[in-house]
C-alpha cells in the first residue's frame, strides 16, 4: 500500500477509442511513464461504443473517448474539442476546396461509423437537418476502415480532425465542414462515485495537464 501511494508500484488500465489511441494517447502515456517509470500502464484500444460498458464492468480504470449523452454512472472530464471534417480521396472534386457545406453531402456516397458509435449520432444530427432522406452506403466500426475505403475510392466520410493524422499516407485528405462547424468533445471518463487508485489519479492529472498545454484543448483548468 505504501508503494502504491508513493507510486513506486502500481498498474493502470486505460481504454481509448481506436483513433485516439493511435494519436493523442501515446505521447501522454509516454510522459506519464517518464514521471512514474515503475507504474505499469495497459492500453486497451477499442470502438467508441465499447468504452462505457468496459468502464461499468470495471475492466478499465479510466478511458478517453466521447460521451454522446449524460450517463449517471460515468463522470466526464473534458480534455479537447475535435472538429468534424469532410474526408475524401485526394482526387475527389472537393479535395482542393477550403470548405464543404453539410448540404453538399447529399449526392455523396457516405461511409459512416456503426449506429452505436457516439460519433455517428453527432454526424446524423447535423446531416439530417440538411439531407433529410440521407442513407449511408456503408457502415463500419472503425475510422481506420473508413479511411482505407475512402482511399480505395468507395466513398467519403465525416470524421474527427485527428483522424487526418492517419490519412495522409493513403492519399486521403480532410476538408473543413461548415454551415455549421461541428465539434465533438473528447473527455477522460471514469466511473462515478468510484475512487481511483493513486496511479490512476496521477495518470488522470497528467492527461489534464497535457490537455491544458495544447492549443485547441478546452477547459484548461481541468474542471468538469
Amino acid at each position: 500500500m505504501r508503494d502504491n501511494a508513493s507510486l513506486k508500484r502500481g498498474q493502470v488500465t486505460i481504454a481509448a477509442a481506436i483513433v485516439l489511441a493511435a494519436t493523442i494517447v501515446p505521447p501522454i502515456i509516454a510522459r506519464f511513464l517518464r514521471m512514474y517509470p515503475e507504474i505499469s500502464v495497459n492500453i486497451r484500444d477499442m470502438p467508441e461504443e465499447q468504452i462505457t460498458p468496459a468502464l461499468k464492468r470495471n475492466e478499465v480504470d479510466v478511458a478517453v473517448g466521447t460521451l454522446s449523452e449524460d450517463d449517471p454512472e460515468i463522470t466526464a472530464t473534458p480534455l479537447l474539442r475535435d472538429k468534424l471534417m469532410f474526408m475524401c480521396r485526394e482526387d475527389h472534386r472537393f479535395a482542393r476546396r477550403k470548405s464543404v457545406h453539410w448540404a453538399e453531402l447529399k449526392d455523396e456516397t457516405l461511409i459512416t461509423l456503426a449506429a452505436a458509435n457516439p460519433l455517428r449520432s453527432i454526424v446524423e444530427h447535423n446531416l439530417i437537418r440538411v439531407v433529410p432522406n440521407y442513407k449511408p452506403k456503408y457502415e463500419v466500426r472503425f475510422s481506420t476502415t473508413a479511411i482505407s475505403m475512402i482511399a480505395a475510392g468507395m466513398g467519403v466520410a465525416v470524421l474527427p480532425e485527428n483522424s487526418s493524422q492517419l490519412a495522409s499516407a493513403v492519399r486521403v485528405t480532410a476538408v473543413d465542414l461548415v454551415d455549421p462547424h461541428v465539434m465533438r468533445d473528447v473527455s477522460l471518463l471514469q466511473r462515478r462515485h468510484h475512487s481511483l487508485s493513486p496511479a490512476a489519479e496521477h495518470l488522470k492529472a497528467v492527461f489534464i495537464a497535457s490537455a491544458a498545454e495544447r492549443t485547441g484543448f478546452m477547459d484548461r483548468d481541468g474542471k468538469e
